[in-house]
């Protein structure tokens, strides 16, 4: 089981980096999806929830604030 400080990387090239508790992406982490699309920002259990920033990679238009 995933805990503490680790990266994931999916058969599609998407890539998560930052920190698991139990098995979930949980407290700081960052994102990037196979589209090029990046979250940085707080995680619970596996989905972005508190403060982060969402930059879509081919406008680069960005989102900041609470999830």
């Amino acid at each position: 089981m995933k805990h503490g400080i680790g990266v994931q990387v999916w058969p599609d090239g998407a890539k998560y980096e930052g920190m698991w508790v139990k098995g979930k992406a949980s407290g700081k982490g960052k994102m990037t999806h196979n589209d090029g699309d990046t979250y940085y920002g707080e995680w619970k259990d596996d989905n972005a929830h508190g403060y982060g920033v969402y930059i879509h990679f081919k406008t680069g238009s960005k989102y900041e604030g609470y999830w």
